[in-house]
């Protein structure tokens, strides 16, 4: 694929990924452009909450959220190991993957109790999720520097995100420069003094609607739209 990139192709259009444009770049290919990705609208879906949210009386407690693939990419045991030290949050781990078994082992190997399983939710249940969480958790190996897309979802949500993931990945740079979340590692600050600190956590959610503005859809697609337009008329 690199090959034919590099022999066909002198312009690139990325969506969200700086890496990959500048890996392109140093194969030779002229021109990479870098396009975000835009968030969902949020206050176009509808809510609707879920069954099991109200039979663990969720709404009156600190839900942190995961929601997607549990595979060898994604590290959920780090979370875990995290959340046992957070008792008072509750995390909500949604999804399916092929590492799920091994993650319910897991759980159950080191007695932690404040978790809760569940399938993939309808788009509704979901949104209801995010508006009454407290934090949106994203987990990748520290060697991936993937941008993972519920970032954009968490943020359409103005919900603050929980990261573990490296220091090189382009979704660290995002939250260091906008402060909508944080970053998860040996000195990191007690996330329960950051959730039931007012003061701290609304910093936290305030941001948010900043960092989602690089996401705005409306701003991306123009330029989306434009780009092609201006690839179209010089190659007339």
């Amino acid at each position: 694929m690199e090959i034919f990139f590099q022999n066909r192709i002198n312009t690139l259009i990325f969506e969200t990924n700086i890496d990959m444009k500048d890996y392109f770049m140093n194969q030779g290919i002229s021109n990479s452009i870098l396009i975000r990705t835009w968030s969902p609208d949020a206050n176009k879906i509808e809510c609707k909450q879920p069954d099991f949210w109200k039979e663990h009386e969720l709404n009156s407690k600190d839900v942190m959220v995961y929601s997607g693939n549990f595979g060898f990419s994604q590290p959920i045991e780090v979370v875990l190991d995290f959340i046992k030290k957070h008792s008072k949050q509750i995390l909500v781990l949604l999804g399916d993957g092929s590492q799920k078994n091994r993650i319910y082992k897991y759980v159950a190997e080191n007695k932690i109790k404040n978790v809760i399983f569940h399938d993939f939710l309808a788009k509704e249940e979901y949104a209801y999720i995010l508006k009454n969480s407290k934090f949106g958790i994203i987990s990748l190996r520290n060697d991936i520097d993937g941008f993972s897309s519920k970032m954009t979802t968490y943020l359409a949500y103005d919900l603050p995100v929980l990261a573990f993931i490296g220091h090189n990945n382009d979704m660290h740079e995002i939250i260091d420069k906008y402060h909508c979340g944080i970053i998860i590692n040996n000195k990191s600050s007690n996330l329960s003094h950051i959730v039931t600190s007012g003061v701290e956590y609304e910093a936290l959610k305030n941001n948010t609607k900043k960092a989602k503005e690089i996401f705005n859809k409306n701003l991306n697609l123009n330029k989306f739209v434009k780009t092609i337009e201006l690839l179209s008329y010089t190659k007339q």
